[in-house]
């Protein structure tokens, strides 16, 4: 596993949006629950982190963008499921008039 996340980040610094122009929108979650045992201090770290990680995604394209669903946990279908409605409605319509998201 390790030579393989070690492959993935190589390539990215070779290729930092390999997905080109291609409409990419990411959606993150905003309701997340700190794990028991877990200190506050540590929990923020965490989730400094992986929210970081998230919006890093949306780097993959030049034509992408971010949306906290901020009521929404990991199962952003279930909570939001209009949101994502929404993201897969842009992401179509960017594609077939070949126009870039609307920000």
């Amino acid at each position: 596993m390790a030579e393989e996340l070690e492959q993935i980040y190589l390539s990215r610094k070779i290729y930092p949006e390999p997905l080109g122009d291609r409409p990419l929108i990411v959606l993150g979650a905003g309701k997340r629950s700190q794990p028991p045992g877990t200190s506050d201090r540590l929990w923020k770290e965490l989730r400094q982190e992986r929210d970081g990680q998230v919006r890093d995604l949306a780097g993959l394209s030049r034509n992408s963008k971010f949306i906290l669903a901020s009521l929404s946990s990991h199962a952003i279908q279930n909570d939001s499921p209009d949101r994502v409605a929404r993201a897969i409605e842009e992401v179509i319509e960017a594609v077939s008039k070949a126009v870039p998201l609307r920000q």
